[in-house]
C-alpha cells in the first residue's frame, strides 16, 4: 500500500472516544487506553480509505499487561456495521498510546486478523501538540504541524534464527474529504458557545472570511516571492509552467479602476454594516422603551408620575 487515505470522520470519533472516557474519571487520572476498529474500503489496486470507525471491549491480562480484546462483541459489530454500510469492512484497528509497543500491540493486532486479512494499526497520541518548529501553540505554528497520530502496517521478514517475524512500519497517509466533510469538520472545529445565535454565525461567518483572507495573502506573497527570485537570478532555471501560470493571472486582474472599483465596493459594505448596526441599536432601544412602558402599565402610573386611577399613590418596579 503506497498511502492510505484517511476521513476526518474516523479522526473525530477516535478523540471523542478517548474525550468520553476522559470525562468519566477525577481531572487528576489518565484515562486507559482505548480501542476500536476502523472501517473503510479498497477498490481494486486503489488507495485503502479509512472513513469511519467504531469502538472495542477489552479487559487487562492479569500479569502480563496484555489486552484480550472481546471476540465476540467485535464479530457482532462488524456484522451490524456491513448490513448498514454493505461497502464498508474492518480495515484496521486504532489505540491510545505515545508510542507502539511492538510486544503488546502485535498480539492485538493478531486478533483483529480474524476480523481483516491485513489491519492496518493507527496510533493516536492525545498528548502530541504538534510537530512544528518550537513550542508555540499559535495558529500559525499549528497549520503545518502534524496530526498527533501515526499508521503502521505489519511486515512479516525472516530473522536471524530462520524463523518468521512480525513487527510494525511506518506507512504513508493522506487526509482526504469530501466537500460535505469538509464544512461539517470546519464548523465542528470553530464550533463556541453563542454561534446558534445571529450574532455568534455572523461573527463565525467574519472568522472564516478572515482565515481565507490569511491565505490567500500567504499564496499571494510565496507568488511574489518566487517571481523575485525568478527575476534576480535566485532561481537558475524557473519553472515555466508556474512563470506562464502568474502571468495568465495577472492578466485576469482589472487593468483600469480596479483599485477605485474595489475601493467603491469597501465603502458600500462599509456603510452598510454602519447601517445595520444603527438600526440594531434602534431596535434594541425601542424594545428597551416597551419594556419601561410594561412596567408603567404594570404598576399603574401614566407617563407624569401620576396615578392612572385617580390616587396619588406611587407604584414600584
Amino acid at each position: 500500500m503506497e498511502a492510505y487515505k484517511l476521513h476526518p470522520l474516523a479522526l473525530v470519533n477516535i478523540s471523542d472516544h478517548y474525550i468520553r472516557f476522559k470525562a468519566q474519571l477525577p481531572p487528576e487520572e489518565e484515562p486507559p487506553r482505548v480501542l476500536g476498529c476502523l472501517l473503510g474500503f479498497q477498490e481494486g489496486n486503489r488507495d485503502l480509505e479509512i472513513c469511519n470507525s467504531f469502538e472495542l471491549i477489552w479487559t487487562p491480562e492479569e500479569g502480563t499487561g496484555r489486552v484480550i480484546v472481546d471476540a465476540e462483541y467485535l464479530a457482532g459489530q462488524k456484522v451490524r456495521y456491513k448490513t448498514v454500510y454493505p461497502k464498508m469492512e474492518v480495515v484496521g484497528w486504532y489505540s491510545t498510546g505515545q508510542a507502539v509497543d511492538h510486544e503488546h500491540d502485535l498480539a492485538i493486532h493478531k486478533a483483529i486478523c480474524d476480523a481483516s486479512e491485513a489491519p492496518v494499526y493507527l496510533l493516536f497520541d492525545p498528548f502530541r501538540v504538534g510537530a512544528g518548529e518550537g513550542t508555540s501553540t499559535s495558529r500559525h505554528k499549528l497549520r503545518g504541524a502534524k496530526l498527533p497520530i501515526d499508521i503502521v502496517e505489519a511486515v512479516v521478514h525472516v530473522g536471524a534464527d530462520g524463523q518468521s517475524q512480525t513487527s510494525f512500519r511506518p506507512a504513508k497517509y493522506a487526509i482526504e474529504t469530501t466537500e460535505v466533510e469538509r464544512i461539517a469538520t470546519d464548523t465542528l472545529a470553530r464550533a463556541q458557545e453563542g454561534e446558534g445565535t445571529m450574532t455568534g454565525q455572523y461573527v463565525s461567518h467574519l472568522r472564516n472570511l478572515g482565515s481565507a483572507t490569511e491565505m490567500l495573502n500567504a499564496r499571494v506573497e510565496a507568488i511574489v516571492e518566487y517571481l523575485r527570485a525568478a527575476d534576480s537570478g535566485e532561481i537558475e532555471r524557473p519553472d515555466r509552467a508556474a512563470l506562464r501560470a502568474a502571468a495568465a493571472l495577472v492578466k485576469s486582474l482589472p487593468k483600469h479602476g480596479g483599485s477605485a472599483r474595489l475601493r467603491a465596493d469597501m465603502v458600500r459594505e462599509y456603510n452598510d454594516c454602519l447601517l445595520t448596526a444603527y438600526l440594531a441599536t434602534m431596535t434594541k432601544g425601542m424594545a428597551e422603551m416597551d419594556v419601561l412602558q410594561a412596567r408603567f402599565d404594570a404598576a399603574g402610573l401614566d407617563g407624569s408620575g401620576g396615578g392612572a386611577g385617580g390616587g396619588g399613590r406611587r407604584g414600584r418596579f
